[in-house]
């Protein structure tokens, strides 16, 4: 419709990532794994103590110490043993515009 689009950016780069697959974590440490995604330069992790959702905070991530390898070993505080946590790996590139994230995945702290 009339007047529906911004003026033009100064913005004109995208850069396509690969799909974010996860692996199961390890315990003991508590480690969390992932397959590498195409064109991703660095991870961080976001822990949950409930499904995120709308309004539903991480308990823990690592945005302050983002790593470049498949893995993270969790340096968070004291989780629960037996209690679900749920989480998510989001893959960056190209100063944090391009961006790849996994479907929420779960485990039962040992």
């Amino acid at each position: 419709t009339n007047n529906s689009e911004s003026d033009f950016s100064n913005r004109y780069g995208v850069q396509t990532l690969g799909d974010m697959e996860l692996k199961a974590v390890t315990q003991s440490p508590l480690t969390f794994r992932w397959f590498p995604a195409s064109g991703a330069e660095t991870y961080a992790v976001y822990l949950f103590d409930e499904y995120p959702s709308l309004g539903v905070d991480p308990i823990w991530d690592n945005t302050g110490n983002r790593t470049a390898l498949n893995q993270y070993v969790y340096n968070g505080p004291a989780l629960q043993s037996g209690r679900r946590y749920y989480y998510i790996v989001l893959g960056v590139a190209n100063t944090n515009d391009s961006r790849t994230i996994s479907v929420v995945e779960d485990f039962v702290k040992n």
